[in-house]
Order: C-alpha cells, then sequence, then structure tokens
C-alpha cells in the first residue's frame, strides 16, 4: 500500500509542478535539450525509483523508513558485501549479481545508442550469417545460465497472493 501510495504521490507532484518546474528552467535559463540535463533527469528518476523501492521490497512501513533513513546517516559501503555474505548470500547468488549486472550493461549500452539515433536491429540484421548466430546464442546462454540460476528462488511470483 506505502509502494502504490508513494508512486501516486510522486506521479501527482510531477504533474502538479509541471508548470513551476517549466517556469523555473526557463528563469534559470536551463538548456533541457542539453546533456547535463538529461543527465539530471536520469539521475533524478533512478532516485525516487530506489527511494520507492524501499516501501516495496520492505513490508513493514516503518522498515522501509528505518532502512531509507540508515541508507542516508548509517550506510557503510566497505561492510555491504560482508553483510551479505553474512546474511546468506552464496556464491551462486554473486554469479547472478554478476549477470544481472551484465544485462544492465547490456541495456543502457543499446539505450545509449539508440538515443543517439543508431538503429541497433539493423546494425546486427548488418552483420554476417556467424557473428549474428554468435549473438543469438550468447543471448541464450545468457537467459539459460539465469533461468538456472534462479530456479530456487524462494517466494514465487511476487504479485501471486494479491
Amino acid at each position: 500500500m506505502a509502494w502504490g501510495l508513494y508512486n501516486g504521490v510522486v506521479i501527482a507532484l510531477a504533474d502538479l509542478l509541471a508548470p513551476a518546474f517549466r517556469r523555473a528552467n526557463e528563469a534559470l535559463h536551463v538548456d533541457t535539450d542539453g546533456r547535463a540535463h538529461r543527465a539530471f533527469c536520469v539521475a533524478r528518476t533512478f532516485v525516487v525509483v530506489n527511494v520507492g523501492w524501499y516501501f516495496d521490497r520492505i513490508y513493514d512501513f516503518g522498515d522501509s523508513l528505518l532502512c531509507l533513513r540508515n541508507t542516508f546517516t548509517n550506510f557503510d559501503a566497505s561492510a555491504f558485501l560482508v553483510t551479505l555474505h553474512e546474511d546468506g548470500l552464496t556464491t551462486l547468488d554473486l554469479q547472478f549479481l554478476a549477470f544481472a549486472a551484465l544485462a544492465c550493461i547490456i541495456v543502457f549500452v543499446v539505450s545509449l545508442a539508440q538515443e543517439r539515433g543508431v538503429d541497433v536491429s539493423e546494425r546486427i540484421l548488418g552483420w554476417n550469417c556467424v557473428a549474428r548466430a554468435a549473438l543469438y546464442f550468447l543471448v541464450l546462454g545468457l537467459i539459460v545460465i539465469t533461468s538456472f540460476l534462479t530456479q530456487n528462488v524462494a517466494g514465487g511470483f511476487m504479485y501471486a497472493n494479491f
């Protein structure tokens, strides 16, 4: 409920404050088509989405607020992996995280290329058959490996009980 409320408030505030943001950008002579503004918008969205996940992934509202506060006031990056290991993170979990990170990097690179006007699909279709087949097998391999790494994940489908 808190996650849905958070998202509703964020969307409502964005719509209600859009004229004020537009006037502020004009008054401050912000180039809204520039790279700096785009990077700011991406970073802002990243922060808003990640803050929202505190309310999605932590079931108790008080614990969500406590974890959010501790992220900003009590975060110790050097103890992060130690804490994950103490909480039961296995080598298999680390492998899964590595594959997830690789997938995120691939999506990010493709997205950047598309933003710069590169038709990624057309480029790949222009490769010779061997290179395309190698790419397809690589992607298929990543999917298969990821499915094996996640087959014992407990909990099932997140919204199954709703």
